[in-house]
Order: structure tokens, then sequence, then C-alpha cells
């Protein structure tokens, strides 16, 4: 028989089967082939299954199972003796036909078999779906003829793609079909093994869900013991004949690819884990002794990925997969255990209660894991995890669906099974310049798992032809699978002695349950409905808080000439009004109210009145406002006739922070408003090469490349153009209609115009090789060489000349985001490297046209700002067009890497600074083509840079941040450019049509004002602007370490497993070392190659010593041993010892000894960032 499944999306498997099927086999297809293909195809759990009435369907197990898995599908309930509703008779009848249509028939019954399984793989969509979607016209039918006449079906069709789910099975009689068959010596010895045929029987650890490279089970042996093997024909290799290992039964072919990808959603950590371990087919755990708490991959690459991000922020996770299955095996119940692991089950011994004995149980497991593979199914598969920050992208507007669905529609491009310009425009805005940038940047980092094949990349851009790429990766997988899914069983189910099973049983479980972490479930709590705040705890909208008030005190009031005042107080907050209670005849009145306001809008003006309560009118005191900001606020505020006290608290909603507004959705706004203009002329400038052009000419010319990348504002801050020009550059003709045309000969001498405001245009050609190399070690050394770009001095006239060393420019730039990002992770070191072309330089004229729109926002400035609405004048214009603006660049291009890496971690490793860089350097000098892809590294480079230059920060110890500045697209990797040589050389002459800004030299905004009250009050905005954003903190990494064991200058330790060690004897108790006399007793003390000695304590069995005992910095892992003797005349006489093995923390411990008790206790402390029971590991937070 042969049993197969298939739905309006895809056709299934076939699975042959080989004898007739009781319901336990059935249960097998249900288990290995339904359920997977159920929840692949449709993992929103709507799909329908349908079967007919088979005895062997309807078994009670069979309903049960269904039963147990009803929240992940649905079966269909089908009448008997229907086959005109069943789709999958229609198309096994047209299988049937393409057989018999065939020009040579099958012979025997494996071309039998060959044959159906050839035109099943064939059979096109449109005939599948077209037999789905017939089913409501042939329900019409069969109710039409009441069920007793055949149904003849006619064109046409209901189109029910998407909500009627049809997955249907059938079983097709055949005789018996044998695929392999025995072979004998000689024709194994000549035939080659199976693809994947090694990649069972690997060692499996649970704990970090990967395998181990060891071998438990010998799948490199051929041949049984009667010198014979299994040979099958492969289909995917024109029926090549391939042997199996001996170890290895029902070997399979199949076909199951899907252009259908699978989406999910995951609010926690430990969701995204138990997703993870999908791939496992069984209950891993089963006899294990393990609750439901325990998650599978707790210490995986996925786990440290998925944990790196929610330190970081809130996120959730989006998984993407598609998949594609062409083999699966298992190996036999009881197979051949490798050479290698018997040897070490030998040496296992019975009893475990002794630390060789545990030792040698633990080496096993830290060795091989603790599974072994037994069954896989292989081909390849390709998996996205996104991880985004759930409460900034509700801020921004999408919700976790809609970045789900975009992200699908992306890879979906990415694989080529859209159009590259398939796309909506909200999905635009959420993935324009988010997909390929670090967490901090935006809000989103993924991470992609290609399984099997030949590397393939997710990116279009790097195929230009990507469904075409992505089908060569899929025929790859024929001779290059790898595991999609697998079954596993634990180690110790390979073990005959029940004792040392046991044991092995034990210590599994126990490892297990060592590494889980217990806290992985932050997204999954509910929150209480709050204002504000949706269903993930994050806010909905910017800018909120909760603000409350408190009325204190008022003095010195004078509301009456005559008599004492009768003071209230009016509140008022954005349509709020309250009021307080009234204080009779006191000028000086208490009142201590509080009120809370609530959850409110931030940003609005909150004002008090205080009036004095008469018969007829009240009179009028005073009044005061404050724009409230986050934090508690006493304040002092002067009225017309006395003072007011009161004080306000504002806590911002969760995940917000700020004064007011972290997020200035109305800044854009705020732009349009305030845009007016002025001109000014320009005396037309004689330049070499250059010459003056009549009004005719040069309207027929072009401008010169990067004619408009001066005069925009620049915000120092940000370290940004700001996108808004202060100057005009886009009129070329001066007052008597002339311009500037200078020739380039980078254009073969073609004459192009220059701007108006543009003076000593320039083509140059400064290009070089040399890649320039630096180290920083503290993010504020860092941020002042990445502001390096300006050639002059930004700050000059601006009054910061008392702020001291605090970092200035640059203090909010996306650099200062990505180094302080990585130095809050861990203490890091920065290698900047560097090269750059330019081609054009310019300057603009002292005294330019400014542009109309900063000229209009000018003539709106007052000329007085002590006013709240005046000062927001001033700001919004610093907010639109920045602090400075751009009066002479140099335009070409540039690559620039900054590598963050780990510094005490690399020390630990072996690797210095310099050596790093010099290695940094070669890597990149290979990616830009100046060197040879295969040039040879030192030893020390390969094993620095293999695996870590692209992994997280956590993933390896290095991570890095690349800008290219000006041309076309380029990236500088040799992953991703054949010829890295040729795409270098390619994007530098693109630099001549596309240049960028390089270098440039700034001039604060006021310099161009000519009213002196409004350039003054201008010039203190800007210089408060720049102090409000300055940095004081980021001096971390360059303090000095006074000289101290296993700490270099950067206080990072040298090795591991160190640290300082102290000890204290306290007493000993019941000592009987002498017969007849008391004890002079006194404690022998051994550690590593040191000796201590306590004093002696004379005729006392009690002795009591309180000895403190400093060892310094030492290497532990070592045995501490304590030796008590009574001091005689001839031969000192030893009561006992005892050893320990100093560990992290204060002990405090008793020690039996032969002929009495020891009392004394220890303190080790690990040196700095190092961690764990002896130290042994590395954590940045330790100290």
């Amino acid at each position: 028989m042969v049993w197969g499944i298939f739905s309006w999306y895809t056709l299934g498997l076939l699975v042959p089967i080989e004898h007739r099927v009781k319901a336990t086999d059935y249960l097998s297809i249900v288990a290995d082939h339904v359920h997977p293909f159920m929840t692949t195809v449709y993992p929103s759990s709507d799909g329908y299954f349908q079967q007919d009435n088979a005895p062997c369907h309807k078994a009670r197990i069979i309903s049960d199972w269904f039963l147990e898995h009803d929240n992940e599908f649905t079966v269909l309930k089908w009448p008997p003796q229907s086959p005109d509703l069943n789709p999958i008779e229609h198309l096994w009848d047209v299988v049937e036909r393409e057989i018999r249509i065939m020009d040579v028939q099958p012979t025997n019954l494996q071309q039998l078999r060959d044959a159906i399984m050839s035109i099943w793989t064939k059979l096109s969509e449109e005939c599948f779906q077209y037999l789905v979607e017939s089913v409501p016209r042939r329900i019409k039918a069969v109710l039409k003829a009441k069920g007793v006449q055949p149904v003849t079906m006619g064109a046409g069709g209901l189109q029910i793609r998407r909500f009627f789910l049809l997955a249907s099975v059938f079983a097709l009689l055949l005789p018996e079909v044998e695929g392999c068959r025995v072979g004998q010596e000689s024709e194994c010895e000549k035939a080659p093994f199976i693809p994947g045929h090694n990649l069972a029987g690997e060692g499996f650890d649970v704990v970090r869900m990967r395998r181990t490279g060891k071998y438990i089970i010998n799948v490199n042996a051929p041949l049984s013991d009667n010198r014979t093997c299994m040979l099958c024909p492969k289909r995917f290799h024109a029926g090549q004949v391939e042997r199996l290992p001996a170890a290895v039964f029902d070997w399979r072919l199949l076909s199951y690819s899907s252009k259908h990808l699978t989406s999910t959603l995951y609010h926690s950590v430990d969701s995204l884990l138990r997703n993870s371990s999908s791939m496992v087919n069984n209950d891993w755990g089963a006899d294990l002794s393990l609750g439901r708490a325990v998650v599978a991959g707790s210490r995986s690459d996925m786990a440290k990925f998925a944990r790196s991000q929610r330190n970081l922020d809130k996120v959730t996770f989006a998984i993407h997969e598609i998949s594609s299955t062409y083999y699966s095996y298992r190996l036999a119940d009881h197979p051949q255990l490798s050479t290698e692991f018997s040897n070490h089950l030998k040496r296992l011994r019975e009893t475990s209660g002794s630390p060789q004995n545990r030792a040698l149980y633990r080496r096993l497991i830290d060795m091989y894991g603790t599974h072994y593979i037994h069954k896989l199914i292989l081909g390849g598969k390709v998996k996205r995890v996104t991880a985004f920050r759930t409460c900034l992208a509700t801020l921004n507007g999408f919700s976790d669906s809609m970045i789900k669905n975009c992200l699908d529609i992306k890879m979906r491009m990415s694989l080529g099974f859209l159009l590259a310009d398939a796309s909506s425009n909200e999905c635009d805005d959420l993935l324009e310049g988010n997909l390929d940038m670090g967490f901090y940047q935006e809000f989103m980092t993924h991470k992609i798992e290609v399984t099997g094949g030949e590397r393939h990349f997710l990116d279009s851009l790097h195929n230009q032809e990507p469904l075409e790429s992505y089908h060569s990766w899929l025929h790859s997988l024929h001779d290059n699978p790898d595991v999609v899914s697998y079954t596993i069983f634990p180690l110790h189910h390979l073990v005959e002695d029940q004792e040392v099973k046991k044991n092995l049983k034990n210590f599994i479980t126990d490892y297990i349950k060592e590494h889980q972490d217990q806290e992985d479930h932050p997204g999954s709590k509910n929150c209480p409905s709050t204002p504000n705040r949706d269903h993930n705890c994050c806010p909905l909208r910017a800018g909120r808080g909760a603000l409350k008030l408190e009325i204190r005190r008022a003095a010195d009031l004078w509301g009456d000439r005559f008599g004492y005042t009768d003071a209230y107080v009016k509140i008022f907050y954005k349509g709020i009004n309250k009021e307080t209670t009234m204080v009779l005849d006191d000028n000086n009145p208490v009142w201590n109210a509080m009120y809370d306001f609530g959850s409110v809008e931030l940003g609005n003006k909150l004002q008090l009145e205080v009036w004095d309560s008469d018969p007829n009118n009240d009179d009028f005191l005073g009044s005061c406002w404050v724009f409230a900001e986050r934090g508690t606020h006493s304040m002092r505020c002067e009225l017309d006739y006395g003072v007011l006290y009161f004080s306000y608290t504002t806590k911002c909603d969760p995940h917000l922070t700020g004064y007011r507004l972290t997020m200035a959705a109305g800044g854009l706004q705020i732009r349009r408003f305030f845009l007016l203009a002025s001109v000014f002329a320009l005396l037309l400038p004689e330049v070499e090469g250059c010459r003056v052009g009549q009004e005719s000419e040069c309207e027929k010319a072009p401008f010169v490349p990067g004619h408009n990348l001066a005069g925009e504002g620049f915000d120092v801050v940000r370290m940004r153009r700001t996108g808004a020009y202060v100057i005009n550059v886009k009129a070329h003709l001066s007052d008597n209609r002339t311009c500037t045309l200078c020739p380039n000969r980078f254009h073969t001498g073609q004459v192009e115009r220059l701007p108006a405001a543009v003076l000593d245009w320039r083509p140059l050609s400064r290009c070089s090789k040399h890649l320039s190399s630096a180290l920083h070690h503290s993010v504020d050394s860092l941020l002042r060489s990445s502001s390096s770009m300006v050639n002059n001095n930004w700050g000059a006239g601006l009054s910061l000349e008392k702020v001291g060393r605090a970092v200035l420019g640059g203090s909010r730039s996306d650099m200062a985001k990505f180094a302080r990002s990585q130095h809050n992770l861990d203490k890091a070191t920065f290698a900047i490297h560097e090269i750059s072309c330019t081609y054009y330089s310019y300057r603009l004229a002292d005294h330019p046209q400014l542009s109309t729109e900063f000229s209009k926002h000018l003539k709106r400035l007052p000329q007085t700002s002590a006013s709240p609405q005046n000062r927001a004048l001033y700001r919004r214009l610093i907010d639109t067009y920045g602090t400075h603006y751009i009066h002479q660049v140099q335009l070409g291009g540039k690559v620039k890497r900054v590598t963050a890496f780990r510094t005490c971690l690399a020390t630990l490793k072996g690797f210095s600074e310099s050596k790093i860089k010099n290695c940094l350097n070669i890597e990149l000098r290979m990616s830009l083509g100046f060197l040879p892809a295969n040039a040879s590294f030192s030893n020390k480079c390969d094993d620095l840079l293999k695996g870590n230059l692209s992994m997280g920060f956590y993933q390896g110890f290095m991570t890095h941040k690349i800008e290219v500045t000006g041309g076309e697209r380029y990236f500088p990797d040799i992953l991703y450019n054949e010829d890295p040589s040729e795409s270098y050389h390619s994007w530098m002459n693109s630099l001549h049509d596309n240049p960028d800004v390089v270098s440039y030299a700034i001039f604060p905004l006021h310099h161009l004002v000519e009213d002196q009250e409004i350039k003054e009050n201008l010039k203190t905005f800007i210089t408060d602007y720049i102090k409000e954003n300055q940095l004081q903190e980021d001096h971390l990494g360059s303090k000095n370490c006074s000289p101290t064991p296993n700490l270099d200058h950067n206080c990072c330790p040298l090795r591991a497993g160190r640290g300082t060690l102290k000890l204290e004897i306290h007493r000993a108790a019941s000592l009987r070392a002498d017969m007849f006399t008391k004890t002079d007793a006194y404690v022998k003390i051994f550690y590593n190659d040191m000796y201590e000695e306590t004093t002696t304590v004379m005729d006392d069995n009690n002795p009591v010593w309180n000895a403190t005992y400093d060892f310094g910095s030492v290497e532990l892992g070592n045995q501490l041993r304590f030796e008590v003797w009574d001091r005689d005349v001839i031969y000192n006489d030893m009561a006992g010892r005892c050893e320990v093995f100093p560990e992290r923390g204060t002990h405090l411990l008793s020690c039996q000894l032969s002929k009495g008790v020891l009392y004394f206790s220890y303190t080790t402390k690990c040196d700095p960032h190092l961690t764990g029971y002896r130290c042994g590991r590395y954590s940045p937070s330790a100290e």
C-alpha cells in the first residue's frame, strides 16, 4: 500500500507500506506524518483533516490521539461510501491514468512504486488545487442526486483557498513493493553511502540544543556480520544504488517541499525556546524525572540571542520558517556503539559517591551530551527569528500581527516568492532601514539559521535572481542534506549495567536541571486595566504619566487692606479644574492638600491661582504655572500679593522617560509652520579652471556632483545633518544673470555649474589603500574621535568652556547609541578601521543667501525670550535646523568599521588589544580586496576571527558597526562579494557621480543672524541645548588600575580561576591526642606552596585560636589542607586532618578529626569579572 496526504497549498508525502495497515501502524503514520504536515501547513490551527472510515482510521487509539490534538486541527467527519466527495480518490485516478499512458509499463513492484513516486512529485498545483476547489460543487451534486446516482462534474468552481482546508489521506492497495535489497560485500565496497548517513548516532546536548560532534553509534560500518549490506536506489541520483550503514533501518526517500512560509509570534523567552525544541519529534524528557517547567535549549545559541535582546528591552519574537525534506531513517534499537563511547562507558563505576567517580560521569556528559539521535528527517530549512521592541513598536503604531505579516512579505521577497516591489506603504515604513540595523538603532534585529545545502543568503539585494538562488539551494539539498527534525533518546538507554545506567540517568537529570532558568516568563504576565497601557503593559502613546499635586501653604498674603485673607487656590490642568478648601482669616494659610490627576497627557501647563474670598467679589492674589516634568519637584511661586508653596510628582507610564515627551510626534508638523525668507546678493567668485557663463549656457549645464551637500542644517548633539536647508544652494544665477561653470575631469571635462553660494570648488584625487586604525578604551574617547569629521572648532563662541571633560559633540549620535549599548553589556574596547577617497571640495560664501524657509523662521523669532511661547519658538528652530550649518565640505566616500570587543574576555582568551586591531586590519583589507581572500593569517588571527565577526555581542566577543558613506550600495564583506577587489573599485568609481560628505566645517546658526538681540538669544539656546545633552559618565574605560596580581591595566583578569583567599581558624573541641594529659594544640595549614601555622594553646582539649590568615591572590581549584597536632617533648602527635576545595563566598565549616573536631571559616572573593564556584567563568557584571 501507499499512504499520502495533500492540501490546497501543497502535496505531502507518499509513504510506502509493506503490509496491511493495523491501528498501531496507522497511529505511527498519524504521529509521524499527519501531525507535522498539519502544524506546518496550518500554523494557526485552522486546518481540517479528512479521512475515510477504514477500520484502522476508526480505532479507539486513533480517536483518542485526535482528541488529544484537537486544539491543533479539526478532524472532519465523513459519511461512509462517498467516493465522489473525496478529492484524493480523483487524485489517485490522475496517477492511475498517467501510469497507463507511460511508454514503458512497470514490470515489477519496484518499478511500479518508483513510477507512482515520480508521478506524484510532478503533479501540478493546478491539478490538486482544482480538486480542493471542486468540493462545494461535489456536495451540491451529491445532494441533488440524493446520494444514489453517479456524479459528473462540470468546469468552474468556487474559490475556497483560505478557509476551507482539506487534508485527505488515501491508501493505494498494491502488491508488496521492495525498495532496498541485500548486497554482497563486493557490491557494498563499490557503492557510496547515502547522503547524510552519519547524521544520526551522534551525541546531542539538550541543554544547548546542538549536536556534540561525538558519535555514540557506529554509523561508518556498512557490513553486517555475514559480510552483506543494504543497497538502496536513489531517484535524486538517477537511481544510483547507495549503501546504508549497518545500524540504519527504514531508510526512505521523501519529497516534501513547499513555498508556504510558517510564521508565529512569541511573547517570552521560554515560549520561544519551546518552539525551538519542536525539531525534536518525541518526548526527550521521558524517563528523566523532569518537571514541566524544564525547557530544552536553555543554554542554546537561540537562548543567548533571545536573552540578549530581552535584557535590552521588552521584546516580542517573530519566527518565519520554511523547510524541505528528502530522506528519513532510524537506527536499530540495539545498535553497535562506537569504540570511543564503549570505552568511556567501561570506565564508569557502579558507585558515584566519590568526587573522582562523579567526575567520570560528568565528563561523559560534557563530551557526548545528554542524548543521542535515533531517528531523523533530512533536508533543509530556512528559519529567521526577529526580535522587535514590543513597546517601541506599539508607540510607532505597529501591532504585533502587522510586524509579523510585513516580515512575512519581506522574507517571501528575499526567497523570490514575491516580486521585489511587492509591499504596502505600512510595511515600507516599518522595514525601511530596520532589518539590518542593531537593536538600539531602531527597534528590531534578527537571527537567521539556514540548515542544509549550499550556503544561501536571505536577501534579494545579494541575489539578482532570488527565486533561482532558492531553487539552487533546494536542489543542493539532494547531496547535502541536514537534520530538519529528529527523535532523541537519553544516553542511559544504551547502558546494560543497571547500576551504571541508574547513575548516568541521575547525572543527566541533574545536569539538565542545573541549567534551567525559571525567570524567563516576563512576556506572559497579564496587565491590569490601566489607561494608556495595552495587554503587553506597553504605553499606547508617548508623553503620558501620572500627576500628583500637593498644595502646601502660602505666606505673606495680602488680600484685604484691613482684614486677614480668606485664601483658597484654583488648579487648572488641561480641562481638569480643582479647588482647595478655604482657610479663613489667615495670611499664612496651610492646606497640605493632595490632588491625584491620574494618568494625563504631559506637556501641558499646570496653572495655580490664589484668591481671597470676599462677600461681593473675590480678590485675585496672583498666579503661577509650570510644565510638569518627570520626578518630584518642590516649588516656590512669587504671587502679586504673597508667596505660594507647592510640590508635584510626575511618574512616566511604563517604558517612557524624558522630561515630558519622549517621542516628538508633533515636531514634524511644527516645522511646517515657521517657514519664511529674505534674500542676499553674492559676488560671483573667480575660480581657477572655472569661468563665468551666460544665462543660456547656465541653464543647459548640470550641477556639479554633491552641489547641495553644504548649506544644510547640522545637529552637533546627534552628529548628523537635519535635512533642512539653511542656505539657498539651488539658485545658480547671480544678479547679472550669469553663473560659474567648471570643467569636471571625472566626467571627461564636462562643463557643470555651481550654485551661486558656492566658492572654491575643486576636483581632487585623494584615494589610498592605506587603512587607518585606532583603539579607544572608553565611550567618550570614541565619540571624540567620531567628531573628527568636523575640521574646525565647532564650539567656538558658544560658551562651552566650563563643561570640563564632558562629551558634547555626538553625545546622542548613532555611534553613541552603538557604543553605549555595547558598553552596557560589558567592558568594551573599540577598534576603528577607516579608509576614504576625496574627489571634490568647496565652501560657501561668508554671507550667503539664506533659504526662504530659514529666513521666514528667523523673522518669527522675538527679541525677548522670557515667555514660554517665545522660548518654544527658539527651541523649535533648533529642532528643525539643528545647532550649526555646513559651511565647507570635502566630498567622496568612506568605509568605516567600528568593532567593539569585550576587553576582559579577550584578555582571558589570550588576545591583546593590539593583536585584535591588527587581525581586524588584515580581515578588512581582504574584504576590500586589498589582499587575496586566501591570504594566510597567523594562527592567532584564525582563532580570533573564526565565527566571531558576524556574531552578536554575546555569541562571540566582538560585534561591529559598518558605515559606508557615498557611492552606490556597497557592503565590504568577502562573503557577499565574489570579487571583493572589483566590488571596491566599482564603488570607488561610483563616487564620481554620487559623492557624500567625508569631512566638513560647521558654524553655529547664530552667525547668520543680523539682529543682535535675536543673535544673542539663539546663541544661548544653542549652548543650553548642547549642555543639556552632554555625557559626564562615560569615562569608565579610562580608569587606571593599581598594581594587583592577576589584573592588567584595564582591570581585567589575566587568568580565570583566581581570587583572594582569607582563612580564620576559630577553635577545636574534644581533642584527645594524649591519653593522660591535656592537648598542647596547634594547626598546620597548607595551600598550593604556602604554609601557615597557628600558635600553640597549652593544656587545653578545647583550644581557641581565632587566628586569621590572608593568602592574597591565589589560583583556586587546589586543596586547602588542615592538620591538627599535639606538641610533645619528643614526638608531636597528629589529632587529625581534613581537606576542602575553596569555593566562592564565605563558608563556616566544622571538620571531624580522628581525635576531635576543628572549626574554621574561609572567604573566597573572585577577581574582577570572574564568577562561578571556583571563579572559572567570565562575567561582565562580576566585581
